[in-house]
């Protein structure tokens, strides 16, 4: 049958719209499953990615790790951005809640040198 000129039936174009729909949600779900793929890395390497920090309060040293692929710190089995976890730290301390610290001033590595140097870095 010749469909020249024809104009598209509504249940035509619900279907071309619900094929569209699901090619899309297909599209996601790929996707979707395709960055849960590449989040995965081997266990060893990924440790590897830590280098040890450090901040201090009243002169008391805080240790804690940096996380060079997520640029999150780990602090007594925490992980958040380095100004949460430099917060949670000076807390935990005896700070008062209102107290706050920008971590990447706070957190230091080798030889004292700020966390934002490496930050910026990566």
């Amino acid at each position: 049958m010749n469909n020249i000129g024809k104009q598209p039936q509504p249940q035509d174009i619900s279907n071309k719209e619900d094929h569209i729909k699901q090619k899309v949600k297909e599209k996601n779900e790929a996707f979707r499953i395709g960055n849960l793929i590449t989040e995965i890395t081997d266990a060893k390497t990924y440790e590897e990615s830590f280098i040890p920090i450090y901040g201090s309060y009243k002169n008391k040293v805080i240790e804690a790790k940096y996380d060079l692929n997520s640029k999150k710190v780990v602090y007594n089995d925490l992980v958040g951005s380095p100004s949460a976890m430099a917060n949670q730290a000076v807390w935990d301390m005896g700070a008062p809640k209102t107290s706050t610290r920008n971590g990447l001033t706070f957190w230091k590595y080798e030889k004292g040198r700020d966390l934002k140097d490496l930050h910026e870095k990566i």
